[in-house]
């Protein structure tokens, strides 16, 4: 698959695949090894299709691919790479560098009987 990545110039497809190929068969391999088949997908690239495929049949059941693939991908970074989605929200919402929060101090008030 890497080759095949590789050669369609799918290069970041490529080098993910490579950097996560001692982790993508974990299952088939213990599968093989020991004969026993887990009950549960031990390869990360397994628990993400399963974790996508889960939330898109709840979320965008009966969408458009375009809107599909856009959740996917929002699911992907969200999950899978969190500076990268907080860059892309400071990004859309306009908040990059132009701002910051310091708390001086907190004051607990009195607790009041509705």
């Amino acid at each position: 698959m890497i080759k095949t990545f590789r050669e369609k110039g799918y290069t970041h497809g490529a080098s993910y695949l490579e950097s996560l190929s001692d982790q993508l068969f974990t299952h088939i391999e213990m599968w093989l090894k020991s004969g026993v088949i887990a009950p549960k997908t031990t390869s990360l690239l397994e628990r993400v299709f399963r974790e996508v495929g889960r939330r898109i049949k709840r979320i965008a059941w009966g969408w458009c691919d375009k809107a599909v693939t856009n959740l996917s991908k929002m699911i992907l970074l969200k999950q899978y790479s969190r500076a990268k989605w907080e860059e892309y929200w400071k990004h859309k919402l306009g908040i990059e560098g132009h701002f910051g929060i310091h708390i001086a101090s907190v004051q607990l008030s009195p607790c009041k009987d509705f």
